[in-house]
C-alpha cells in the first residue's frame, strides 16, 4: 500500500502542477504587496475621508434635530397662547419628543468633541496615533449612554459603519484595555497573522483564486489517465479499485492542503518580516449575541482547522467530476461553473446546510453566518464522505 501512495504522490507532482504551484506562490507575494500592503499604506486617506463624512453628517444632522426641537417648542408655546393645549397631555408629548431631539444631538456632539480631538492628533506632523487611537476610545464608549436610541442613530450615521462595526470596536477596546496594552489606530495592519486570515476569509476574488488553484491541481486526477487510457496499467496494479480510489483521494487531500499550508507559511513570512506575526492583536467574534475579542492567533487555529476540512470536501468533489466526466474540458467547465455560482451566492439566502454556504468561512468562525463551525464541519465531512462513496463505487463497477 505504501508503493501506492508514493505512486499517487507522484502523479500529483506532475509537470503541470509543480508549475502551478511556482505560479501561485508569485501570485501570493503579488496579492501582499499589491492589495493588502497597499491598501494599509492608503489607510490614513480612507480614515480621513471618513472623519470629513462624519463631521459632514454631525453639522447636517445635528441642524436637523436642532430645528425639530425648535420647532416642537415653538408650536407648543403657540398652542399654549391661543388656549389650544387640549390637556396636559399635549404638553407631556411635546416634552417627550424634544428630549428624544435633544438626545440625539447630544449623541452627536459627544462623538464628535472626541472625534475632532483625534482627527487633529492624527494628522499632525508628527501624527501621535496612540493619542488619536484613545480619543477615538473615548468617542465610542461616549456612545454607550445612547443603547436605548441605538436604531435612530444607526440611521443616522452616527456608529461610522453601523452599529455592528461600532459593537465590534468595543469588544476590541476593552479587551486591549483588560491586556493594559495600547491598541493600534489600524486594526487591518498586514501582519502574518492577519494576511492569512484574509487569504482565507472565503469572499470575494481572493478565495475565488484560491478555489480555482483547487480545482486546477486536480481536475485531471483522473481524466488524464481516461483519455490517454493509462487506466489501464493502473488497473493491472496489486491493488483493487477501492484501494486504488481511497489512496488517491487520501494522497489528493493531504498534498493539496500542504499546498494550502505552504501558502499560509509564505503570507506568514510576508506579513512578520516588517508588520510582526500578529498573533496577540485581537479579532472580534459573535459569541451568544455578543461581540467579545479573541486574539489572532487562537483565530487562526480554527481558520487552518476548517480550510483542511474544506479543502478536503472541495478535493472530493474534484475527483468525483473528473471520475464521471472522464474529460479534461467538460470537467473544468464544470468547475467554472460552481466557481462562478460561488461569485454569485453573496446574493443568495442560503440554508444552513448548503454546500456553498460552507465556503463563507469568516460568517461560519466569527458566528455571523447560519451555521456554527461545529455544524459547518460535520456537513463537510458527511459530504466529502458521501462523495468519496460514490466516487469509489463509480470506479469499482463501471466496465472499463
Amino acid at each position: 500500500m505504501t508503493n501506492l501512495l508514493l505512486l499517487e504522490a507522484k502523479r500529483f507532482f506532475s509537470r503541470k502542477n509543480i508549475f502551478t504551484i511556482i505560479v501561485c506562490m508569485i501570485a501570493v507575494a503579488a496579492l501582499f504587496h499589491y492589495r493588502y500592503e497597499a491598501e494599509y499604506e492608503k489607510y490614513p486617506e480612507y480614515d480621513r475621508a471618513d472623519i470629513d463624512t462624519f463631521l459632514e453628517e454631525y453639522k447636517v444632522h445635528a441642524q436637523d434635530y436642532t430645528d425639530r426641537i425648535r420647532a416642537t417648542q415653538y408650536d407648543l408655546e403657540s398652542k399654549t397662547e391661543s388656549n389650544k393645549v387640549e390637556s396636559e397631555l399635549d404638553a407631556q408629548f411635546a416634552d417627550f419628543e424634544i428630549q428624544g431631539y435633544q438626545k440625539v444631538v447630544d449623541a452627536w456632539k459627544d462623538c464628535e468633541q472626541f472625534t475632532i480631538m483625534a482627527w487633529y492628533y492624527e494628522g499632525k506632523d508628527p501624527k501621535d496615533e496612540d493619542k488619536a487611537m484613545e480619543l477615538y476610545t473615548k468617542a465610542d464608549y461616549s456612545l454607550e449612554k445612547y443603547e436605548d436610541i441605538a436604531d435612530e442613530l444607526e440611521d443616522q450615521g452616527i456608529y461610522k459603519h453601523g452599529h455592528v462595526d461600532w459593537a465590534k470596536r468595543m469588544a476590541l477596546h476593552k479587551a486591549y484595555e483588560k491586556e493594559e496594552r495600547v491598541e493600534p489606530l489600524c486594526h487591518y495592519i498586514p501582519t502574518g497573522a492577519f494576511s492569512i486570515i484574509s487569504l482565507f476569509d472565503g469572499k470575494g476574488m481572493v478565495f475565488f483564486a484560491v478555489l480555482c488553484i483547487i480545482f486546477f491541481l486536480n481536475y485531471d486526477a483522473w481524466c488524464k489517465e481516461f483519455e490517454d487510457r493509462s487506466y489501464i496499467i493502473t488497473f493491472t496494479l496489486p491493488y483493487s479499485r477501492t484501494q486504488i480510489s481511497l489512496a488517491r483521494w487520501f494522497v489528493r487531500i493531504i498534498l493539496t492542503n500542504m499546498v494550502m499550508l505552504l501558502f499560509a507559511g509564505e503570507m506568514m513570512l510576508l506579513g512578520m518580516r516588517k508588520y510582526g506575526t500578529g498573533l496577540n492583536d485581537y479579532i472580534a467574534i459573535l459569541e451568544n449575541g455578543k461581540y467579545v475579542a479573541i486574539t489572532q492567533a487562537e483565530y487562526l487555529k480554527s481558520v487552518m482547522l476548517y480550510v483542511f476540512v474544506v479543502c478536503g470536501f472541495i478535493v472530493t468533489f474534484v475527483l468525483l467530476i473528473s471520475i464521471l466526466l472522464k474529460d479534461s474540458v467538460n470537467s473544468l467547465g464544470v468547475f467554472f461553473f460552481f466557481n462562478c455560482l460561488y461569485l454569485l451566492s453573496s446574493d443568495f439566502i442560503h440554508t444552513k446546510y448548503n454546500p456553498i454556504g460552507l465556503l463563507k468561512i469568516s460568517d461560519i468562525l466569527t458566528s455571523e453566518g447560519l451555521i456554527t463551525m461545529g455544524s459547518a464541519m460535520i456537513a463537510a465531512f458527511v459530504y466529502t464522505i458521501l462523495a468519496l462513496v460514490i466516487m469509489t463505487l463509480v470506479l469499482v463497477y463501471r466496465e472499463e
